[in-house]
C-alpha cells in the first residue's frame, strides 16, 4: 500500500472517530437535564469523548509522519531542474501564488536555461495545492506542472506534480518573546503555515525555555479545522486567514506587524456568525449544492449530500463551477447555498446565504 492510500486510510478512521465524537455530544444534550440517568451515562459519555480525543492524537500523528516519510515537499528548484532533465520532458508548466509571480518569469527563465524544456506560466489565481492547473496543463499537452509556494497535500493527478514550498528564514524577534513569555496558559498548542515552518521550531524551543508545555505542534491549512488540545493556541506568521481555523483561547505571533494579538473573541464572532448561518439555513426551501472542479475541492458525494438535504423536505440542486464566486450565482433561483469546496469560501461576500458542508453534515 502506498502513503497516499495509508493516509487515505487513516483519515477514513478519522471521520468515523468524528461521527461518534458527534453521536456522544447529542447524547450529553439530550440527557443532561436528566438526573435520575445523569450520573452513570454522563461518565460513559465522557469516557468516550477522552477515547475520541486519545485516539485522534494517535492517527494524526500517524499522518504527520508519513506526509515526513513520503519527503515530496522537501525538494528544491534545483532538484526539480535535475529531474525534468533526466526524464527528458519537453513541455513545463509552472504555478506560483500571487505573491510569487513576481519571481516566476526569471524562475521560467532558468528551468528552460538549464533543462532546455519548454516552460509555460499559469496566470490564473492559485490558492494552494489543492488548486493545480490541470486543464491547462490538458489543453497544453506539458510532460509536468512545477508548482511553487506550497506542499503536497495529496491531490492525485495523471501528471506529474512537482511540488517547491517556499521558507521564510526568520527569528522571532526579542520584543515578541518577551509578550510570549507574558502567557499565563502552561500547556500550549503551537501551529503555522508552510512558509514559516522554521519560525515554528523556533518557537518550541522558546517556550519549552521558558517552562512551557507544547502540547501540538502542526502545520496547517487555511481550510483546517482545529479542535484546541491545550488551554491555548499560539500561531505564528502573517495574516488571519490561518489562525481563524483555530478554535478556542488563541494568541497569533504576527511576524508582520511584529506584535502578539489575542484573537479568542475574533474567533468567537465568527462561531456565532455560522452558528446564525446555521439557524437561517434550516430554515430555506431551495437549496443549491456549491461544487468546484478545482482537484484538492472537488466533493465526489455530493449525491449524498442532495438525498439528505431532499429527506429534511428541501428541494436541492447541483451547481458546479472552478472558482466560486458570489457574481457567478446571481440570477439563480435558490435560497441558499451549501458549500463544498474551500471552506474559506465564506471569507469572501455572498449576496444569498451560504454555509459549509462540514457545518452542516
Amino acid at each position: 500500500m502506498d502513503i497516499e492510500h495509508k493516509i487515505r486510510s487513516i483519515e477514513e478512521k478519522i471521520e468515523i472517530l468524528s461521527d461518534l465524537k458527534e453521536y456522544l455530544k447529542s447524547l450529553y444534550k439530550q440527557y443532561e437535564n436528566v438526573t435520575a440517568l445523569k450520573t452513570n451515562l454522563m461518565q460513559d459519555i465522557f469516557k468516550g469523548l477522552k477515547i475520541y480525543n486519545e485516539n485522534y492524537r494517535i492517527l494524526q500523528k500517524e499522518i504527520e509522519d508519513l506526509k515526513n516519510e513520503e519527503g515530496g515537499d522537501k525538494q528544491t528548484l534545483e532538484e526539480i531542474r535535475k529531474k525534468i532533465k533526466r526524464e527528458n520532458y519537453k513541455k513545463v508548466l509552472v504555478q506560483v501564488p500571487e505573491g510569487l509571480k513576481t519571481k516566476v518569469v526569471k524562475i521560467a527563465e532558468e528551468i528552460e536555461r538549464e533543462t532546455k524544456a519548454r516552460v509555460f506560466i499559469s496566470a490564473e489565481f492559485c490558492y494552494g495545492s489543492c488548486d493545480l492547473p490541470l486543464e491547462e496543463a490538458s489543453v497544453l499537452k506539458v510532460d509536468a506542472i512545477v508548482h511553487i509556494g506550497h506542499s503536497d497535500i495529496g491531490v492525485k493527478t495523471k501528471i506529474p506534480v512537482f511540488y517547491v514550498p517556499v521558507y521564510f528564514d526568520l527569528k522571532i524577534p526579542e520584543k515578541l518573546k518577551k509578550e510570549i513569555s507574558k502567557i499565563k496558559e502552561k500547556k500550549l498548542s503551537i501551529y503555522s503555515s508552510e512558509p514559516f515552518r522554521k519560525v515554528l521550531d523556533d518557537l518550541e524551543k522558546f517556550l519549552l525555555k521558558v517552562g512551557k508545555e507544547v502540547i501540538e505542534k502542526k502545520i496547517i491549512l487555511g481550510c483546517s479545522d482545529i479542535e484546541q488540545k491545550g488551554e491555548a493556541n499560539v500561531f505564528v506568521g502573517s495574516g488571519k486567514f490561518h489562525p481563524l481555523a483555530l478554535h478556542g483561547k488563541t494568541y497569533f505571533l504576527n511576524l508582520e506587524k511584529n506584535k502578539l494579538e489575542d484573537m479568542t473573541e475574533e474567533i468567537e464572532r465568527e462561531e456565532m456568525k455560522k452558528q446564525a448561518r446555521i439557524s437561517k439555513f434550516k430554515e430555506a426551501k431551495k437549496i443549491g449544492i456549491l461544487i468546484s472542479t478545482k482537484p484538492g475541492q472537488f466533493y465526489k458525494d455530493y449525491e449524498k449530500i442532495k438525498e439528505k438535504l431532499e429527506k429534511e423536505g428541501k428541494e436541492a440542486k447541483i451547481v458546479i463551477m472552478d472558482e466560486i464566486k458570489n457574481e457567478k450565482l446571481i440570477g439563480l433561483d435558490f435560497d441558499a447555498y451549501l458549500n463544498t469546496a474551500c471552506p474559506r469560501i465564506l471569507d469572501n461576500h455572498f449576496d444569498k446565504l451560504i454555509i459549509n458542508r462540514k457545518d452542516l453534515f
